[in-house]
């Protein structure tokens, strides 16, 4: 733990902090974003556009499909983050060795890399249910 006599120290540990905080809330987001696009989409489709006239019914599937792996990664990489959470505490020195800032460095990047995957998925999701209404209107 941070001296907290040093102002410092209790600056870096608030920074932490509140970077765990935005990831966490981040993670959430992803989840809610894409679970939400897919539970309106699949709710009110056929109020939008009749299915039983609609013409390239696969790529409406496909943007679900591509929905349902944007949700199923955002899972993963907050399970991952919990991991290296785990890790960190486990590895914990007062001061950074090479583990400890190894664990942080590809903790970082890997969840970053899992989370700009799941906006793309996102974006690509939306994009193929927005063509399809378009299509069929």
């Amino acid at each position: 733990m941070a001296d907290t006599d040093n102002p410092e120290d209790t600056y870096k540990e608030q920074l932490y902090k509140a970077y765990d905080y935005a990831t966490t809330e981040f993670d959430k987001s992803l989840t809610f974003i894409s679970s939400g696009i897919l539970a309106v989409s699949f709710a009110f489709i056929e109020k939008i556009v009749p299915l039983a006239k609609a013409k390239s019914k696969d790529t409406l599937v496909d943007g679900w499909y591509i929905l349902g792996y944007a949700i199923v990664l955002s899972c993963v990489a907050h399970l991952i983050n919990i991991f290296l959470l785990r890790l960190t505490i486990i590895y914990y020195k007062p001061q950074d060795d090479v583990c400890q800032k190894r664990i942080r460095t590809f903790g970082d990047l890997f969840i970053q890399i899992l989370n700009i995957t799941t906006l793309i998925l996102i974006l690509i999701g939306s994009l193929k249910i927005i063509s399809f209404v378009k299509t069929n209107i």
